[in-house]
């Protein structure tokens, strides 16, 4: 009877014991899982946060990974590029950012270790205003002035062209006869009277010297062209009238500003896209009749000069 006493205490404190060997166990594997997807949270001087793995932070660098894992590239950021790391813990370091260091157009995310930071001051000290004269809209009859803003992180940009067509300015009197049939043009037109859109583009690298940018355009505008109007009267006679019309554009720029100075800068791109042109026919009265459609391929190529401001 007492051998049994005993083998039952003797089962239980078995039974305890690995209880709490377990719970230990459990506790170490949920410590560690904890720790596998810790992330740390870095702040750049340029506004943008990314979640990583702080892996060293010296008097010069602060160098970390992916957060997936050990493994993976090591990536290497000048101190005066980072505002601040949150670290899983809570802990917050902060440094002194300053506004004249980068890692070059290719690698703004972070150099691969080894690779010397290259000194760029329009990094994250760039103005956020450009207005801009487009040269090639000049020797296409226009005139054509765009004001662009650029977000805090310079990463976006809106832009806003307003063009007026040398003829309705009346500094020209020279243009390319265009019909619905014939001499037909795209997006450049010689008898342009108006036209205005908006252009959003994104900066993958954010501002300095030399920065591509890719984005959408959407622009809408007026035009003149020529129509044969039949007289109502004998002899039916034709006459060539001069009509209204009008057309809208959806392109896809890409291209490079270059800024040489923080106030003078220079845009080179190009896009494609569509045009549709809508045609409006009227009678010898002016009363519109009928009106026609006709989409068409359309190149747009940006080359402009221009002013930044805050």
């Amino acid at each position: 009877m007492y051998r049994i006493s005993y083998l039952f205490l003797y089962l239980k404190y078995i039974q305890i014991s690995l209880m709490k060997n377990l719970f230990a166990l459990l506790f170490l594997v949920l410590l560690g899982s904890s720790q596998l997807f810790a992330q740390d949270s870095l702040f750049r001087a340029n506004g943008r946060v990314s979640n990583v793995r702080i892996m060293e932070v010296n008097s010069t660098q602060v160098k970390y990974r992916n957060p997936e894992g050990q493994g993976g590239p090591l990536f290497v950021l000048n101190r005066m590029e980072v505002e601040k790391i949150i670290y899983a813990d809570g802990r917050v370091e902060r440094f002194n950012a300053a506004s004249n260091t980068e890692v070059g157009p290719n690698l703004s995310y972070g150099s691969v270790w080894g690779q010397t930071p290259k000194v760029d001051p329009l990094r994250t000290n760039f103005k956020r205003r450009y207005l801009n004269l487009s040269i090639t809209d000049y020797f296409a009859g226009a005139l054509t002035i765009g004001y662009e803003y650029f977000t805090k992180a310079g990463d976006y940009s809106l832009r806003v062209p307003v063009s007026l067509g040398f003829k309705t300015l009346g500094l020209s009197s020279y243009n390319i006869p265009e019909t619905e049939y014939e001499g037909r043009q795209a997006y450049y037109r010689e008898n342009k009277k108006f036209s205005t859109g908006f252009e959003c583009f994104y900066y993958p690298y954010g501002q300095g010297k030399v920065r591509y940018y890719f984005g959408p355009a959407i622009e809408m505008g007026w035009f003149s062209y020529t129509d044969e109007v039949r007289t109502n009267v004998f002899p039916y006679t034709i006459n060539n009238k001069e009509m209204n019309g009008s057309f809208q554009s959806v392109l896809v720029h890409n291209g490079i500003l270059f800024q040489p100075t923080a106030e003078i800068n220079f845009n080179i791109g190009i896009g494609l896209g569509y045009c549709q042109s809508r045609f409006r026919h009227q009678d010898v009265n002016g009363f519109e009749t009928i009106s026609s459609k006709r989409s068409e391929f359309a190149a747009r190529f940006a080359l402009t000069v221009g002013y930044k401001f805050n």
